[in-house]
């Protein structure tokens, strides 16, 4: 009974840590919302020593005769189940202009393919007088990739 007991216990330390590889690192890719032009954004997740993360967003705002914008935007996770994850944005860390920032709460599904891994779902405002909601979709290269 004590070794089915610690047997589980390591398959669980061991599912942990391979999500924990799956996830550190920064992923790029771009948020929509209905037919607008894809907005860039990248996903850094940093592992703590206690196993949680720090998770930050980054983001380029383009408009049309103002200069560029790059926002980093600390975020809060829940983990849910083995293939999903849920993020939501709580602080801006760095940039200027913005009296009243719109937040994102990403739902997002991991996927992975020969090369690349996958975080893709859906994203929605939040915040005072905040509104929209679209799809984001973003990839990183798998440590390991599989060989044909």
């Amino acid at each position: 009974m004590i070794r089915m007991i610690l047997l589980t216990i390591a398959m669980a330390a061991c599912a942990a840590s391979a999500q924990s590889q799956i996830l550190t690192g920064r992923w790029e890719g771009s948020f929509r919302m209905g037919t607008a032009t894809d907005i860039p954004i990248s996903i850094e997740f940093i592992l703590n020593a206690d196993s949680t993360y720090s998770i930050y967003t980054y983001t380029t705002f383009n408009t049309p005769g103002i200069p560029s914008r790059e926002y980093i935007v600390e975020a809060d996770y829940d983990l849910a189940g083995n293939d999903s994850i849920y993020i939501t944005e709580k602080a801006v860390v760095s940039g200027d202009g913005f009296t009243n920032p719109c937040f994102q709460y990403m739902r997002l599904r991991f996927r992975m393919t020969k090369k690349i891994m996958l975080l893709e779902g859906e994203w929605e405002a939040i915040g005072r007088n905040c509104f929209g909601d679209g799809i984001i979709r973003l990839s990183k290269k798998r440590n390991n990739p599989v060989q044909k």
